[in-house]
C-alpha cells in the first residue's frame, strides 16, 4: 500500500489467489455495530475504483451491474416473440455497439423492494462482447451514454456500478467497482413498461444516435439530462422538485443559445455596440425620469443602474423556448406554452406556483390549473416531451400528468 498526496493506492491477494487492487482517499465512516457497545468511527479506504482479478487473461465479454433500471419483467417482448434478454444495436455514424441487457436472478422481489423502499440495487445486467466492440475505454463510453439515456426513459437516476470480465467460457476472470452517483429510484417513466419492451427498445436505439449528434451542443452528458433527472426526484418538497425543474430547463436554454455553431444570441444587438450606445440611452431615460415629480431620485438612479440596463439587452425566455422548439421539432399549443412560462416565472422569481402566486389580472388572462400538484405534473410532463424530443423520438410515452388523475396515459409525441 503507498499514497499519493490523499490518494491511497492498495494491492495485494487473497488466500485463494485473487489480485485486488483499489485507489481512493481516506474517509471516516461511523461504526453501528452492537459488537462495539457503543457508536464509533474507524478510518476506511474509500476507492474510485475496485479491481479484483482472477485470471490475467484478455476477457471476451464484459457484464456491467446496471442499477435500477426496470423491464417488464424476467422475459421481455420486443418483437412480438419473449426472449430472456433486450438486444440492442447503439449506432454512432459509422460505428455500432451491441448490448443485451438481461434482467438480474430474483428480478422480480428486487425491483419489488426496489421500488417499495425507493432505494437502490443492481436490477439487470448489460452484456458487451469485448471481442467485437472493444477496447474498454470505446464500451465504456456507450455505456455512459446508454445510463444517460435510460435515465430518461424510467425518469430516474440509472448507473452502472460494476463491471464483470469474462472469458469465452463465461467464467468470471476478474471484477471492477466503480464509484458512481446513484440515486433512489423514481417511478416516472416516461417510457411505458408495463406491456412489453418493444417501446423502450425503440426508444433507446433510436434515441442513442440522436443522443450522439446533440451530446456535445447540449451537453447531455455533463449535466444536462442529470439536472433534468433529479428534479423528477420523488424525495424533495414539491416546490423545491418544481424549481429544479425550472433550473433544469434554464440549463437546457443556457447551452442552446451558446453552442459554438448557433445562429441565435441571447443578446439583441450585439455587445460591442450596445455597450456605445448605453450611454446615450442613460442619459435619454434618466431625462424622461426627471419630468416625472413622482419618481424619486432613488427610483430614478436605480433604474438607469448599468448593470440593469444591460437586462434590455437581452431577449425573452419565450423567444429561447419558440428557437429550441422549433430546431427540436417540437410543437405543443399556445396555452401550454404560456401557462408553462407563466409555471416557470413564478418558481423562479416568487418560490411558489403559479396557481398560487397569481394575481387576479393574470388569473383572469390565463386561468391556472387547480392545484400545486396538478401544476407540478404539467411540468414534468412539459419538460419530458421536450427531452423525447431532443433525443429525437416520435412515439408513444407515458403522460405522468393524466396518470395521477387514473387515465392510462400513453399518448404520442411526434413533430406534429
Amino acid at each position: 500500500m503507498f499514497g499519493l498526496g490523499n490518494e491511497i493506492h492498495f494491492r495485494g491477494q487473497t488466500n485463494d489467489g485473487k489480485t485486488v487492487e483499489s485507489h481512493g482517499r481516506n474517509t471516516s465512516i461511523n461504526i453501528l455495530a452492537s459488537s462495539l457497545g457503543r457508536p464509533g468511527s474507524r478510518m476506511a479506504l474509500k476507492p474510485s475504483k475496485f479491481v479484483m482479478t482472477v485470471s490475467d487473461e484478455n476477457p471476451a465479454k464484459l457484464r456491467f451491474g446496471v442499477t435500477n433500471f426496470r423491464m417488464s419483467g424476467p422475459r421481455v417482448s420486443f418483437d412480438g416473440h419473449w426472449h430472456d434478454y433486450l438486444p440492442l444495436r447503439l449506432i454512432d455514424n459509422q460505428d455500432w455497439c451491441g448490448v443485451e441487457l438481461r434482467p438480474v436472478e430474483g428480478y422480480r422481489e428486487t425491483m419489488l423492494r426496489v421500488s417499495t423502499l425507493r432505494s437502490i440495487e443492481v436490477t439487470c445486467t448489460a452484456d458487451v462482447d469485448v471481442e467485437k466492440f472493444g477496447p474498454f475505454e470505446k464500451i465504456e463510453a456507450v455505456m455512459r451514454r446508454l445510463c444517460l439515456i435510460a435515465s430518461v426513459a424510467r425518469g430516474t437516476r440509472i448507473e452502472w456500478v460494476y463491471c464483470d470480465r469474462l472469458n469465452r467460457n463465461g467464467e468470471l476472470i476478474g471484477r471492477t467497482h466503480v464509484h458512481r452517483v446513484t440515486k433512489q429510484y423514481g417511478a416516472l417513466s416516461v417510457i411505458d413498461y408495463r406491456g412489453d419492451d418493444k417501446a423502450t427498445w425503440l426508444f433507446l436505439e433510436g434515441a442513442y444516435t440522436a443522443f450522439c449528434k446533440r451530446c456535445e451542443d447540449f451537453e447531455l452528458d455533463r449535466g444536462t439530462i442529470d439536472s433534468y433527472i433529479d428534479a423528477k426526484s420523488e424525495s424533495d418538497f414539491i416546490e423545491t422538485r418544481g424549481a429544479k425543474l425550472a433550473v433544469a430547463l434554464e440549463g437546457l436554454k443556457h447551452t442552446f443559445l451558446h453552442r459554438s455553431d448557433s445562429v441565435f444570441s441571447e443578446l439583441i444587438i450585439p455587445d460591442e455596440k450596445f455597450e456605445e450606445l448605453k450611454p446615450k440611452l442613460i442619459r435619454a431615460i434618466d431625462a424622461v425620469l426627471r419630468e416625472d415629480p413622482e419618481v424619486t431620485t432613488e427610483q430614478r438612479t436605480t433604474f438607469i443602474d448599468k448593470k440593469r440596463m444591460s437586462n434590455l439587452n437581452r431577449r425573452s425566455f419565450r423567444y429561447a423556448l419558440t428557437k429550441l422548439f422549433k430546431e427540436i421539432e417540437f410543437k405543443p399549443n399556445g396555452r401550454e406554452i404560456d401557462l408553462f412560462i407563466e409555471c416557470r416565472n413564478k418558481l423562479v422569481h416568487a418560490a411558489d406556483f403559479y396557481c398560487n402566486a397569481a394575481t387576479p389580472s393574470e388569473r383572469a388572462e390565463l386561468p391556472p390549473l387547480g392545484d400545486p400538484v396538478e401544476e407540478y405534473y404539467f411540468i414534468v410532463n412539459f419538460l419530458d416531451r421536450i427531452f423525447l424530443k431532443l433525443l429525437g423520438y416520435s412515439g408513444e410515452y407515458v403522460n405522468i400528468a393524466e396518470v395521477i388523475k387514473g387515465e392510462e396515459g400513453i399518448e404520442l409525441v411526434g413533430a406534429a
